[in-house]
């Protein structure tokens, strides 16, 4: 149901999606795009750590009140 999907993706951003890297997985999201948003600035981190083990960071800006840019899937060996 796409509004299943729609309120999974926000509480995906919101940081808090149970199992977000399980979700991810399961529907072969291979990019995540975090850009500048105001709603969900405060959960990069909480996101970027349930990523770490198998997406890989690419950031077009880092700073530290801002975060844009995109994580990547690592592909299996």
């Amino acid at each position: 149901n796409v509004w299943i999907m729609r309120q999974q993706t926000i509480d995906f951003y919101k940081g808090t999606l149970p199992d977000p890297l399980g979700w991810l997985l399961q529907h072969d999201v291979r990019y995540v795009v975090w850009g500048h948003t105001e709603r969900y600035a405060n959960n990069w981190q909480q996101v970027n750590e349930s990523l770490a083990g198998r997406y890989d960071w690419l950031p077009f800006l880092n700073s530290a009140n801002d975060h844009v840019g995109v994580w990547v899937r690592r592909q299996p060996f």
